[in-house]
């Protein structure tokens, strides 16, 4: 019997369990403690662990290794194979729609917890370790939601309220709109479409505070603004720098469009009593995406379609191209035509957080026959559509009058991030340089 019942308590040993002699010794320590008053008695020699390995609780942890990561950026279920196979970890999407966020992608040398930080940056999107050598992702809120279609995103906007700008693309505001001591109205991406405005003049035209020129001075080419009744023709800015042609301008490349109101001396230089229009153009992204739309029919007059596609080429290289192309008549006039094509090309380069080199380059080019509207009854002070004249009768000179504009723009732009502060959950630049310069005719 003796001989058995050493076996038994031998192979109760190697399976992992501890000794009868420990387990006596572990429960005299919790009675010691109890009497203590529960203070915590250090233990100077390591005892054995129920695997046969030494440990010691004054011993640090060591640090986690770092891996040689080269995930490209994309959607998270095109991209985290790469990443599982680099990291050694299994990941678990707690949704099957976070599958296709965007993300910017991870190069270099990083441990686990810098690789997640870097490839779920600003894509709301946290990560947590649920189980050895697993990590589950999910929204970092319950307030958050996943968003399908990176081409509806507006840098500027609220992602949650997309007619609401939360700051101004130039550097020279700092703080979001609602800190910012002026008057301004933004126009965003979202407010853009809505309109479904092809020129800068549709956009304006029922944007309140603003007036359109109606020839003037002689002068009825290209647009012409006024801003609380102060002439704004020379206060027209294209990403912060400003515009010195008269043109006619068109939307298919434009972000968001900027109304200062009031004396802008700060942003705008001298000579802006009414205020200041700035025009933003779209930038490459750290996103993949691309959006065809047509309007218009075989049988109608007006046919329109436009195309915006984005890549990423490297993790720190992003290209975008737009294009549009109009053949259409004016509704309800006879001969009056607004033809038009253009595209543009922008490209990002951002090897470090903290350096960002950008370069854009835009040609449009439009022709037709202009409209002239419509003259009025000199005796009866209307319209002489009022007086039986049809409204499409045409009031120009077929064979002499034309419209054709030609403009070729080309932006270079670099920034350099010194140093940064925290404002909130926000890391806002403290201190940095910035160069753009424009070519144009």
């Amino acid at each position: 019997m003796r001989k058995n019942r050493k076996k038994q308590q031998t192979a109760e040993t190697s399976q992992g369990n501890w000794p009868v002699t420990y387990k006596w010794v572990a429960m005299g320590t919790l009675v010691a403690y109890t009497a203590l008053g529960g203070r915590t008695v250090p233990v100077a020699q390591g005892q054995q662990a129920p695997n046969g390995t030494k440990t010691n609780p004054a011993q640090p942890q060591t640090a986690e290794s770092a891996h040689h990561f080269e995930v490209p950026a994309g959607q998270l279920e095109d991209i985290l194979p790469n990443f599982e196979r680099a990291s050694g970890l299994h990941i678990v999407l707690a949704d099957s729609a976070l599958g296709t966020v965007q993300s910017p992608g991870v190069a270099g040398d990083y441990t686990n917890e810098q690789a997640f930080a870097r490839l779920l940056d600003r894509t709301g999107v946290t990560y947590r370790v649920t189980s050895p050598g697993v990590a589950t992702l999910n929204l970092s809120s319950v307030e958050q939601s996943v968003t399908v279609n990176a081409y509806n995103e507006d840098p500027y906007a609220d992602p949650e309220a997309p007619y609401k700008a939360d700051r101004l693309s130039s550097s020279k505001f700092t703080e979001p709109v609602l800190n910012t001591a002026r008057t301004e109205t933004i126009l965003t991406q979202e407010a853009l479409e809505d309109k479904n405005a092809t020129t800068l003049r549709e956009v304006l035209r029922s944007t309140a505070g603003v007036t359109l020129g109606s020839g003037e001075g002689g002068n009825a080419f290209g647009d012409r603004f006024f801003i609380r009744g102060f002439d704004a023709r020379n206060d027209v800015f294209v990403d912060g720098v400003r515009d010195p042609g008269v043109s006619i301008r068109e939307n298919f490349d434009d972000e968001q469009v900027e109304i200062l109101r009031g004396p802008a001396s700060s942003f705008a230089g001298r000579g802006t009593t009414g205020g200041a229009l700035n025009i933003v153009t779209k930038e490459a992204r750290t996103t993949d995406f691309y959006n065809f739309e047509s309007e218009g029919g075989f049988n109608d007059s007006f046919k329109r379609g436009t195309v915006d596609i984005n890549k990423t080429i490297d993790p720190a290289l992003d290209v975008r191209l737009n294009g549009m192309v109009q053949y259409a008549d004016v509704a309800g006039r006879d001969f009056a035509t607004a033809d038009r094509w253009g595209v543009a090309g922008a490209v990002a380069y951002h090897p470090t957080d903290d350096f960002k080199l950008t370069a854009n380059y835009s040609h449009t080019h439009l022709w037709g026959l202009p409209d002239f509207g419509v003259p009025t009854n000199q005796i009866t002070r209307e319209p002489v559509t009022e007086s039986g004249v049809p409204r499409d009768t045409y009031y120009g000179a077929i064979n002499r009058d034309f419209t054709k504009s030609t403009q070729d723009m080309g932006t270079l732009d670099g920034e350099w991030r010194l140093n940064d502060y925290q404002a909130g959950e926000d890391r806002q630049p403290l201190l940095r340089l910035c160069h753009r310069r424009r070519s144009g005719r």
